[in-house]
């Protein structure tokens, strides 16, 4: 029978240009408005920040370039520490934790509000 491969997270090397070629085009790649589905939704992964990524398979979820530690409390409680002096590119200042507050916040009024509901 046939095998089908499906993409995982690609990470470029630091410096490092990564290439994709995708089979359609993007509406838009505003991770609290677009559509959903590929080819955003593979864009979003490999380029937009995230608070974990999942390491191999003995690391589990690890926290990303932008996070100091995390702390599951339980189901429904994840504490995150940022790291310190990530900077926006741009000139606009320090990520902070009101920054990514206000990320999660825009989803609860998107068309993605659904995924969303236990948000607090």
């Amino acid at each position: 029978g046939m095998t089908l491969a499906y993409p995982g997270v690609s990470i470029s090397a630091t410096g490092r240009t990564l290439n994709i070629r995708l089979d359609g085009d993007a509406d838009s790649f505003d991770p609290g408005y677009y559509s959903g589905g590929s080819p955003v939704t593979d864009i979003n992964w490999c380029v937009m920040p995230s608070l974990v990524r999942y390491g191999n398979s003995d690391q589990g979820w690890v926290p990303s370039d932008y996070v100091e530690s995390f702390v599951v409390r339980d189901a429904q409680n994840i504490d995150f520490t940022l790291k310190k002096g990530m900077k926006w590119t741009g000139g606009y200042g320090e990520l902070t934790t009101a920054d990514v507050a206000y990320s999660y916040q825009r989803m609860t009024e998107s068309e993605w509000k659904g995924d969303y509901v236990a948000y607090d």
